[in-house]
């Protein structure tokens, strides 16, 4: 009896413990919207569009953040001066800066009009979103926030800003293994899918403002996320081909992929080497050798999984530009058939 109470004593106390780590995880929703150049975001208000559209996108619309128009702005849409109002939006991991231009700098006279922001708290997130949760213009996120944010300040100019990130990526990426795992646990049997993508949203609160003259929306024109390298200069392979270096403006001999147990061959490159093919097969083997197609995004830098390109995905030829957009040229085993893949679709994973 004694030994039962015990043991019985013993599952409460984990059983407690399990049910508390699982009510700590507090998951949130968080849709982001697409936009060009690879932009995922969304803004809790927009000025003079009370239902704020992705179709259509309003003159304030958060979209205008990220379209490289200083003149153009997103304005939040709240009455008061929009205090509490946040946007959201993806960033790479190991982001260092943001490059952020101020109130509605589109002239001397709007940027006086209009609100200013002052002070923002800045949160991250871990989103995962599961499979068959993104479209062409949206992706679906479940979603865990770090326990660490801080508050920064922006001066009141029309000059670009920047802001440096104080926070470890050491310390993001071990929080981003933990989301994972709790969602593996927990959550991707409740929604009944595996998950399909994993990023970082950073969001960003309104905390105080600068007032304007004229009107109390709050605006930021210009947001630009820093990437990790500003250009890929050249693609080579090691000396004993057990490895794929890159040169950038930043450094050189950067390692993209190795494995010391085979042998690389580059086949294709974009223009601006961003995407690259390449055949690995092991370095000794006897009889036939068995080769295999790896595709890499050079700018993050990453090689892209086989669950995300596809199974039916085999030879890769290489890159096609059609109606502005970029696509991988494969075999499909499946159908037989030459068929493309658009590359927007596979980063936004």
């Amino acid at each position: 009896m004694k030994r039962t109470m015990k043991a019985f004593f013993l599952f409460s106390i984990l059983f407690s413990l399990v049910c508390l780590y699982s009510s700590a995880v507090q998951w949130e929703q968080i849709i982001l919207y697409s936009w060009q150049n690879n932009v995922l975001y969304q803004v809790t208000s927009e000025h003079e569009n009370p239902d704020p559209d992705p179709f259509n996108p309003g003159i304030f619309s958060g979209v205008r953040m990220f379209d490289g128009d200083r003149a153009t702005c997103w304005a939040e849409g709240m009455p008061g001066d929009g205090t509490g109002e946040a946007l959201f939006f993806k960033i790479p991991e190991n982001t260092r800066t943001l490059n952020i231009i101020n109130g509605f700098a589109s002239s001397d006279e709007s940027f006086r009009n209009y609100n200013r922001v002052k002070q923002m708290r800045v949160s991250f997130y871990v989103g995962i979103s599961p499979e068959a949760h993104v479209s062409e213009i949206a992706v679906q996120y479940y979603a865990v926030r770090y326990e660490k944010e801080y508050v920064i300040e922006l001066q009141d100019t029309q000059d670009e800003q920047v802001l440096n990130f104080p926070l470890s990526w050491t310390g993001l990426r071990e929080f981003k293994e933990s989301v994972v795992d709790s969602y593996q646990r927990e959550k991707a049997t409740e929604i009944g899918r595996p998950a399909d993508a994993v990023h970082y949203i950073l969001r960003l609160e309104i905390q105080g403002v600068y007032k304007g003259s004229e009107t109390d929306a709050t605006c930021i024109s210009e947001i630009k996320i820093e990437k990790n390298i500003q250009s890929v200069n050249a693609i080579y392979l090691s000396q004993d081909e057990s490895a794929i270096l890159m040169d950038t403006d930043k450094a050189s001999g950067v390692e993209i992929d190795r494995d010391n147990e085979s042998v690389f061959q580059i086949i294709n490159s974009t223009q601006d080497n961003q995407w690259l093919i390449c055949i690995t097969m092991p370095k000794e083997s006897k009889g036939r050798v068995e080769t295999e197609y790896v595709l890499y995004n050079t700018f993050i830098p990453k090689k892209i999984d086989k669950n995300i390109l596809g199974e039916y995905v085999l030879d890769m030829y290489g890159f096609v530009k059609r109606d502005g957009k970029l696509y991988l040229k494969y075999f499909n085993s499946e159908t037989s058939q030459i068929e493309y893949l658009d590359l927007k679709e596979i980063e936004l994973r």
